[in-house]
């Protein structure tokens, strides 16, 4: 079997340019995802001390979307240095250099955290709180310096360690990377590699699969319209559509990029394609063996 002689088709290409558009979009959308999950851990917001003449300010969370507690310096009766160990959640945030919410200390009991998640913080007790509430500022002698003696000033936490948010953002890269490349195989690379040879007494088709093969001695081939059914196994996509099917009442594979007018292979079972030259694909496959049958086509109503 020579492959100077095959003559090699493509299929119908308007589900292609549909095929890149839907890869298009949903590229965007992972994107998107990746960027919102991705933002709320790598980007979870920032911790804000500020400490006036009358309350202690503590913020957090987002520009436009973050939660202000309001302490009267005046009912603080205890601010000192404490050492957190093996806490456990109980409602709030853990992410990356940003603890915001209940825990639960084994030494402490259960205190409302608004740290960078380090072991060590600034623990403040006051009439009104119901828990104590645990801060970590960079500088934490003269935060409680500030407290006491009700001088203003505004404290944040240590500076961000890369190597706290480093496995995350390796891990959303590769969500990106694995994602990108099933998009691709999906509406690129499949569609691309889909394509029909005529050999001597064979058919042979390319997909992202091994290829398929037939042999053209006693079948029959014709121009075909059919009837759709339902898919009994496979993958259908714009530009994509490869699997049995059950087409006009009976079992079919199909090796398609649409759902149109096509080719019908009968001969070593049922097969449909769509190359995007009819005529061609026909008189090559009857040089090459198969018996043509000449159809009448009516449109679809």
């Amino acid at each position: 079997m020579s492959d100077q002689l095959a003559r090699e088709f493509v299929p119908v290409a308007s589900s292609r340019r549909t095929a890149r558009l839907w890869f298009a979009g949903s590229m965007a959308m992972l994107v998107l995802l990746l960027g919102w999950l991705g933002g709320g851990y790598l980007w979870p917001g920032t911790l804000r001390y500020e400490v006036t003449t009358e309350n202690l300010v503590v913020t957090t969370g987002r520009n436009l979307a973050h939660d202000v507690t309001t302490i009267p310096l005046g009912r603080i009766f205890e601010t000192s240095s404490v050492i957190l160990r093996n806490g456990k959640l109980h409602f709030g945030k853990e992410k990356p250099e940003f603890c915001v919410g209940y825990f639960e200390f084994p030494t402490q009991g259960e205190v409302y955290l608004a740290t960078n998640c380090g072991e060590s913080g600034v623990l403040i007790r006051g009439g009104g709180l119901t828990t104590a509430l645990v801060v970590s500022p960079a500088e934490p002698e003269k935060l409680m310096f500030a407290i006491r003696n009700h001088q203003p000033g505004v404290f944040a936490p240590p500076p961000r360690q890369f190597a706290s948010y480093a496995g995350w953002l390796a891990l959303y890269l590769l969500i990106f990377l694995l994602g990108t490349g099933a998009l691709l195989t999906a509406f690129v690379i499949g569609p691309a590699r889909l394509r029909y040879r005529v050999l001597p007494g064979e058919l042979e088709v390319t997909s992202l699969g091994k290829p398929f093969r037939v042999r053209l001695a006693g079948a029959k081939v014709r121009r075909h319209r059919p009837l759709l059914g339902e898919r009994m196994s496979g993958i259908v996509l714009p530009g994509y559509i490869v699997g049995s099917f059950q087409y006009d009442s009976a079992p079919t594979t199909v090796l398609a990029s649409a759902k149109e007018e096509g080719v019908l292979y009968e001969g070593e079972g049922r097969v449909f394609l769509t190359p995007a030259d009819i005529d061609g694909l026909l008189a090559a496959l009857e040089a090459a063996g198969a018996t043509l049958v000449v159809t009448t086509m009516q449109r679809r109503r």
